[in-house]
C-alpha cells in the first residue's frame, strides 16, 4: 500500500509538474500577446494622432462622412474657411441639409461614381457658401474604414479664383484679337 501511495505521488506530482510547464508556457504566451497587442494599439493610437494632425493642418478643405448617414463627422479649418460655417453648424448635418451643392445633380454623380468605384476623381460642381456665394470646386472622394465604419473623405479644391483668372484672360484675349482686327 505505501509502495502504491508512492508511485501515486509521484505520478501525481508528475501530472502536476507538467501541467505547471504547461501553465508557464501559456503564460509565456499570453505575457508575448499582451505586448503585441500594446505595440499594436500604440501603433493604431500613433497613426491616428498623424491622420488627424494631417486631416486638420491641411490647407485645402477636407471633410468625413459616415457612408451610412452621409452626415459630417469631421471637417477641417479649411473647409469651415471655404464654406464660412462654423464646425458646430456642419458637424452631424448632411450636405444637402446645408445646401452645399449648387446643383442636385452633384450628389446624385457622387453616388453613381462611388457605386461603380471606391473613389471618385476629378468631379467639378458648384459649392454654396453660407453667404450664398458660389464657388467652383474640384472633389475628390476616397471611401476608407474608420473605426471599423465605411466613410467618405472629401477633398475639394476651390478653383473659383483660377475659373475667373482664366476667364479673365479669355477676355483679354478676345479684346487684343479685335484689336489687331480693328488695327487691320
Amino acid at each position: 500500500l505505501i509502495q502504491q501511495a508512492k508511485r501515486q505521488v509521484e505520478h501525481l506530482d508528475g501530472l502536476v509538474l507538467e501541467r505547471t510547464h504547461e501553465l508557464r508556457a501559456a503564460h509565456e504566451r499570453l505575457k508575448s500577446e499582451i505586448v503585441e497587442r500594446t505595440e499594436a494599439e500604440q501603433a493604431l493610437r500613433w497613426s491616428e494622432e498623424r491622420f488627424t494632425k494631417a486631416f486638420q493642418a491641411s490647407p485645402i478643405p477636407m471633410a468625413i462622412q459616415p457612408c451610412k448617414e452621409e452626415r459630417f463627422a469631421d471637417v477641417n479649418e479649411r473647409f469651415l474657411q471655404m464654406t464660412g460655417f462654423q464646425r458646430d453648424e456642419v458637424i452631424g448635418r448632411t450636405a444637402a441639409e446645408l445646401q452645399l451643392w449648387s446643383d442636385l445633380g452633384t450628389r446624385v454623380k457622387l453616388q453613381q461614381q462611388l457605386a461603380a468605384a471606391t473613389s471618385v476623381r476629378d468631379l467639378e460642381c458648384q459649392i454654396t457658401t453660407k453667404a450664398g456665394e458660389q464657388r467652383q470646386a474640384i472633389v475628390f472622394v476616397e471611401c476608407f474604414e474608420l473605426t471599423r465604419e465605411p466613410c467618405l473623405l472629401l477633398i475639394i479644391q476651390d478653383v473659383t479664383e483660377r475659373t475667373q483668372l482664366e476667364n479673365q484672360l479669355r477676355q483679354a484675349q478676345k479684346m487684343e484679337a479685335v484689336g489687331q482686327l480693328a488695327a487691320g
